[in-house]
């Protein structure tokens, strides 16, 4: 890459990245302030990729689009440029879940039991469920194409509100499974290549996006762990790993159903693909990588301006206003960047002069409302507006995670929202179905939501692509990975906010 380290900082975990060709220090920011000084830029702009996006990846859009277009609006942008696991997780880990055995055998008992429960009649209910054949289930999972939910169908289908998995239907699961030859097969295997605690702790260490407790398997170590507490003895962990297994998967269908009757649920397949993830898979599946990017966008801005970047950039940016030089500042978060964004305000209303605002624009922003609630009530003196831009969700819905395994049909938001967040369907900032004022988002249980909705209104707007609004407010992204570097009308609709704000709209 050519980029001048003019242009951009390089952390890792929240603290200088100075190894390497690309990497930067302390003394690279120095320079890098040296150079704005000279230029004396009546703009600045400070941008923040997302997760998805390695270090190549990254200054490879710098260079080839963000830059260019960033000076084309009359800017000197800064770009934060920082490492995260996601290729792993995504190109690795899910198609690899996806790939075992047991995960489609619990997946097609899973749809098996749900879709007998939406054709359920209400003078039915008590006893067992009316089931068809699980090789039907099975095969249609193995025969899906990538990005495809081979159950769509059954998103037409509703439950009640107060439908729920009764105890003769979760009898009736449970039973299915003691019998069930090839996941009884599966759960000693897992348990029969359990490895030893040193090989574990090793693997734990490793900040790695995979850590493995099982050599026949992808399941959380956590998962694993409870096998080994309960049965100490090898000899004895492949009947407490049926026992297990059985019991969290009832678990599992128990929660699938109570999410798509209350609506909370990702369409059928999808909600059973992310609490089966949640509950078997989860550190696996991308939570661990998921709290180490969030833990890493806030470390940034730890307490040693020698060793963390964002705080050394905003103590520099103090010095640079207080020398005379004011230019006006945009922040540009996509995706994670916008949890990144969030954290910068909070530091930047201890280091900066009371003065300094901000002119923000989230794309795709992965941070949920209860953050950015937070943020504007204690920050809003920083704002002079926020302009939001996402996907519509019908968009959204269609956008595969995984475009190479038919694992997980839906975006990236989605998969966070569903798997990856403390509570299942999370509301994301970024998807438009939490503005939608339907139950259960309209209930009072969320008042975050509308907190952040009236808000962005008053603000900057929500722009939900496809969008031909005019000036600033004009999107085509159809995909995540796309609001950042790849969606003309969204770049020029930034480009325009940097140049013009948000007052001469």
């Amino acid at each position: 890459m050519t980029v001048s380290k003019d242009y951009y900082l390089n952390l890792k975990n929240g603290v200088f990245h100075a190894e390497g060709p690309t990497g930067t220090g302390p003394d690279e920011l120095a320079h890098l302030f040296q150079t704005i000084a000279a230029e004396q830029p009546e703009r600045l702009v400070l941008h923040f990729h997302g997760g998805l996006v390695s270090e190549q990846a990254a200054l490879g859009a710098i260079e080839q689009t963000l830059l260019p277009a960033y000076r084309a609006a009359g800017a000197y942008p800064v770009f934060f440029v920082w490492h995260a696991f996601w290729t792993e997780v995504i190109a690795h880990n899910l198609p690899q879940i996806y790939n075992e055995k047991i995960f489609q055998q619990l997946l097609a008992r899973l749809l098996q039991f749900v879709e007998a429960k939406l054709r359920q009649q209400k003078g039915e209910r008590g006893g067992q469920l009316e089931i068809k054949d699980q090789a039907e289930f099975l095969d249609r999972i193995q025969k899906a194409r990538p990005g495809e939910d081979p159950f769509n169908e059954l998103g037409q289908k509703r439950l009640s509100a107060d439908d729920q998995l009764l105890t003769a239907e979760a009898e009736q699961f449970q039973e299915v499974l003691e019998w069930d030859d090839n996941f009884l097969d599966e759960a000693e295997a897992i348990a029969n290549a359990l490895l030893t605690e040193a090989e574990a702790e090793q693997a734990r260490q490793s900040r790695s996006g995979t850590i493995q407790a099982s050599r026949h398997t992808l399941m959380s170590p956590e998962v694993l762990d409870e096998i080994k507490q309960q049965a100490p003895s090898p000899g004895e962990r492949a009947i407490f790993s049926k026992t297990l297994l059985i019991k969290k998967s009832v678990a599992i269908l128990a929660n699938t159903i109570k999410r798509l009757a209350t609506g909370r649920g990702h369409g059928v397949y999808t909600t059973a693909v992310e609490e089966l993830l949640r509950e078997l898979y989860l550190a696996n599946a991308g939570k661990l990588v998921w709290d180490w990017m969030k833990g890493d966008t806030a470390d940034a801005f730890g307490p040693d301006p020698a060793q963390h970047g964002g705080t050394a950039f905003l103590q520099r940016l103090a010095a640079l206003w207080q020398s005379g030089q004011q230019p006006r500042i945009v922040l540009v978060g996509h995706s994670t960047g916008a949890v990144y964004i969030c954290h910068l305000l909070a530091h930047a209303d201890q280091l900066l002069p009371p003065e300094i605002k901000f002119d923000i624009v989230f794309l795709a922003p992965a941070c949920d409302f209860k953050l950015l609630a937070q943020t504007i009530h204690r920050y809003k003196k920083r704002i002079n507006g926020l302009r939001s831009f996402g996907m519509k969700d019908t968009l959204e819905a269609a956008d595969p995670l995984v475009p190479v395994v038919p694992v997980y049909p839906r975006s990236l938001l989605y998969f966070i929202s569903g798997v990856l967040e403390d509570e299942a369907d999370k509301p994301i900032v970024g998807m438009e179905r939490f503005y939608l004022a339907e139950s259960p988002y309209a209930d009072g249980d969320y008042p975050e939501i509308k907190d952040v909705a009236d808000y962005l209104k008053k603000s900057g707007g929500l722009i939900w692509s496809v969008a031909d609004l005019g000036p600033g407010r004009n999107s085509a992204a159809d995909a995540h990975g796309k609001f950042d570097d790849a969606d003309p009308p969204t770049l020029a609709s930034v480009q325009h906010i940097v140049t013009t704000g948000f007052k001469d709209e």
